[in-house]
């Protein structure tokens, strides 16, 4: 569907402050040059306001244990590369189910076709799916490969936002001279969420966080880490300042679900392009 009508997104009207910010965000995804397109969505966003105006204050977090099912799997994460190098940066972290209506949301739309694509690694939605997509411990890279025509620089593209090149490795090769080899990854895409001022923050995963809600899944597993506090979650999606975020009532999981306060729109189908190239320069010593 996506693919021969263009990707889509589900935006969080409701907490978009001023017509000028969502005229903003509108150009950004490609949605200005579409006047009818453009002028329903401002027309919807004012009873999107106005339905986030009657929303409750947000509740104490609603915490609970993995499930028994669950606990096996995060045994085994226990030993698991993956935690381990996270635990050497927060020594707190543990494994928690949240549910949807605590977990603080920074982004202001979610891409769905992005979300089509996660929906392949949810084959069950038992507890135990629920646990593989939100840590997953396998990542995967497709992206495509072009070598200049000089040989000398190479460019990496993928649909994947997630992809990234590693720093480089320089090794020696006796007699020789030295290699330097640049790795291409996926980045890992589980759900964490920072704890600060007893409030949880997504910070990764929010896509798998939003699949699973879609379905259902009202306890979402989550990796929680404490911080003393709110840091911006660096994404490549538009996202919310801190003023939304650490108000009384801020934008939750649960929220991209509520039709009063959401719309869909038609957005710009994006890659990410990685570029690695040498260039030799001669530079004068005096």
């Amino acid at each position: 569907m996506y693919s021969l009508n263009g990707p889509e997104a589900v935006l969080n009207l409701g907490f978009i402050r001023s017509g000028d910010d969502l005229q903003r965000l509108l150009a950004t995804q490609g949605v200005a040059e579409d006047a009818s397109q453009r002028d329903a969505i401002l027309q919807q966003w004012k009873g999107c306001v106005d339905a986030k105006s009657r929303l409750l204050p947000l509740d104490e977090i609603a915490i609970s244990p993995p499930t028994e099912t669950q606990q096996s799997y995060v045994d085994e994460l226990q030993t698991h590369p993956l935690l381990a190098s996270m635990r050497q940066q927060f020594p707190t972290a543990s494994i928690l189910r949240v549910d949807s209506r605590s977990l603080i949301n920074p982004l202001v739309l979610i891409d769905l076709e992005y979300i089509e694509q996660l929906r392949a690694e949810l084959i069950e939605t038992d507890d135990l799916g629920a646990i593989k997509v939100a840590i997953p411990t396998q990542l995967s890279v497709n992206a495509r490969v072009a070598l200049d025509a000089d040989g000398r620089g190479v460019s990496i593209v993928s649909a994947q936002q997630t992809v990234a090149v590693t720093p480089p490795i320089i090794g020696q090769l006796p007699g020789i001279g030295m290699t330097i080899t640049f790795n291409v990854v996926g980045t890992p895409q589980l759900i964490m969420a920072s704890r600060v001022n007893n409030r949880l923050y997504l910070r990764n995963g929010i896509h798998r966080a939003y699949l699973l809600a879609s379905v259902g899944i009202q306890q979402i597993p989550v990796v929680i880490v404490d911080e003393p506090a709110l840091s911006p979650v660096i994404t490549a999606y538009p996202s919310f300042n801190s003023e939304i975020l650490e108000a009384e009532r801020p934008p939750v999981i649960a929220d991209l679900l509520n039709e009063d306060l959401i719309a869909k729109i038609r957005t710009l189908r994006t890659k990410k392009v990685l570029r690695i190239r040498v260039d030799e320069t001669m530079l004068p010593l005096d």
